[in-house]
């Protein structure tokens, strides 16, 4: 990936088509950039709706053409010794995922269990679980859309 019009590693590979891994690299380029005052707002702006339009590494080049060398901050590969891996938001994520698999899944479930038990029609059983499962998914979908952060 290119940081700029020096670097040599694009020269031999700028017609090449760029990865969306390529693409987030520059967008954290341009961040470094913006943050160091190396951009100014509108420019950031240009040159991020740029790099989503790159497919090359030598478009890309171009976006972080005349930027400073500054990188930016990079996690380490491996968790040091002694030490916990914690990743951000993605136990917050796990939590969520399971709570939902849980609502939308094993709760309609138990209330098939326990309403439609009594049906000796097995049409009627599955009609009965189908509606259930419907009010549940419903009402979760609502509650997700009333907690989204648009």
């Amino acid at each position: 990936m290119t940081t700029g019009p020096g670097d040599d590693g694009a020269a031999g590979r700028g017609h090449l088509r760029a990865s969306d891994a390529d693409r987030e690299q520059v967008i954290e380029v341009l961040k470094a950039a913006f943050a160091h005052g190396g951009l100014v707002k509108d420019e950031f702006e240009v040159r991020i709706g740029q790099t989503f339009g790159s497919r090359t590494y030598a478009e890309l080049a171009d976006v972080t053409a005349g930027l400073t060398r500054a990188q930016p901050v990079r996690k380490p590969a491996r968790p040091q010794a002694g030490k916990a891996a914690v990743r951000g938001p993605a136990p917050a994520r796990a939590k969520k995922a399971v709570a939902w698999g849980a609502y939308g899944i094993v709760l309609p479930a138990l209330f098939s269990a326990v309403f439609v038990s009594g049906y000796a029609n097995i049409a009627a059983a599955i009609a009965m679980t189908a509606v259930i499962y419907l009010v549940f998914w419903l009402v979760g979908s609502f509650i997700l859309i009333a907690n989204a952060e648009w």
